[in-house]
């Protein structure tokens, strides 16, 4: 068995047992359906099998790019080049596929702590309000859906159409299997077909969770300042009914602020592998798209722009949504409020609200639009870097 097979039956093995575990957790995540059944097969031994077989292929896949680099292409200093941006592709998207596999876990404990905090029984009249982002987050997935499944596969049909395949970081073919001639061809198309679809579920599942999951937070945000807006609107303040209401609104604020920061310190690593690996891919989907203004990187480029637009999106609608809540309760005239404790109670949630809710990027960059900005520019400069060493 040569080298290329080797490699090849690794990334084989690894995408077989990591689709089926990541299509399940999409039909979970998304739909409430379990495909397997806990009682057939025992997820401790199947996760650590598939990160020992994910690790084998992280190393392998790496190495081999690197040494593509040095050995392959010995005559041509512009092919050594594109070798090593092709390298240096293939371990961004090593790091950002381990920073998920890191946190994966963390994920489910969120899920888990969600189910047994949230047992309050809200009013339905703010019911609408869940609906609403259901919706947001049911369009933000779909749009995700087509960005990760069409954009890679045209991407990796490029290498096929154009002769100058060796300047494409992406040109996955089967060892061993020509593409000149029609089943070569065939083989191949479908190779890169299966290959893309098991990676982009990979990277779907993450934001499918991620996505969902940051519009629930910020529903519940603003079903607290709904409760706090109705403090002043309310004659009778200091009713038992009332004082009731204003209770649940304390708690699922407080409720909603844990379950934030436990989001926060799960997903900072992931969030952070994401952003960099996403500005580095739409540097080197700037230089393909100057080399050959005509291929369908230009897909990709976009989509990478849409994948970190969102991200940023969802943070600053968090961030808004949780300063909307200290806006309604400062506009709720409390302080009319005769019942002390709740006063107290109140003034707490004023001084938690004083801190912003921001994912951050490793604890330095806030996750909004103004990020959004210096991602982008960051990118031009690093696309501005590889051109004048190309040259």
């Amino acid at each position: 068995m040569t080298f290329e097979q080797i490699i090849y039956v690794c990334m084989c093995l690894e995408n077989s047992f990591d689709g089926c575990f990541k299509y399940n957790d999409i039909f979970l995540n998304i739909f409430g359906i379990n495909i397997f059944d806990d009682k057939y097969y025992s997820r401790y031994y199947a996760h650590n099998l598939r990160f020992f077989l994910f690790a084998l292929s992280l190393v392998i896949s790496t190495f081999s790019a690197f040494w593509c680099a040095f050995e392959k292409f010995k005559d041509s200093l512009e092919d050594q080049l594109s070798a090593l941006v092709a390298g240096f592709f293939a371990l961004m998207i090593d790091l950002k596929l381990i920073g998920l596999l890191y946190k994966y876990e963390g994920c489910r404990k969120i899920k888990h702590h969600i189910l047994q905090k949230t047992k309050h029984n809200y009013d339905p009249a703010y019911q609408p309000i869940m609906l609403k982002y259901q919706r947001f987050a049911r369009t933000t997935v779909k749009v995700l859906t087509v960005v990760y499944f069409l954009a890679p596969i045209n991407m990796n049909l490029y290498p096929f159409m154009s002769s100058k395949s060796r300047l494409y970081p992406l040109n996955f073919a089967i060892p061993g299997v020509p593409d000149e001639t029609l089943y070569g061809y065939i083989i191949n198309f479908v190779y890169i077909g299966c290959c893309c679809f098991i990676a982009s579920t990979f990277f779907l599942t993450f934001d499918s969770f991620f996505m969902p999951l940051s519009f629930y937070l910020a529903s519940r945000f603003e079903l607290c300042a709904h409760y706090f807006n109705q403090i002043g609107e309310n004659e009778k303040a200091d009713s038992n009914s009332v004082k009731s209401f204003i209770n649940i609104g304390i708690a699922l604020h407080a409720e909603t602020l844990e379950i934030f920061k436990m989001c926060q310190d799960f997903m900072e690593p992931i969030i952070l592998v994401e952003a960099g690996g996403i500005g580095f891919l739409i540097s080197v989907q700037m230089f393909l798209l100057l080399v050959n203004p005509l291929n369908p990187a230009i897909l990709s480029f976009f989509g990478s722009v849409t994948q970190v637009f969102l991200y940023c999106v969802v943070g600053e609608l968090i961030a808004y949504k949780a300063f909307d809540v200290s806006m309604q309760l400062y506009c709720s005239k409390w302080y009319n409020l005769k019942d002390n404790r709740l006063k107290k109670m109140l003034i707490v949630v004023l001084n938690r609200t004083q801190e912003p809710c921001y994912y951050c990027l490793g604890n330095l960059l806030p996750f909004g639009m103004i990020t959004f900005g210096n991602i982008v520019g960051i990118s031009y400069k690093a696309f501005n870097l590889l051109t004048s060493t190309m040259k």
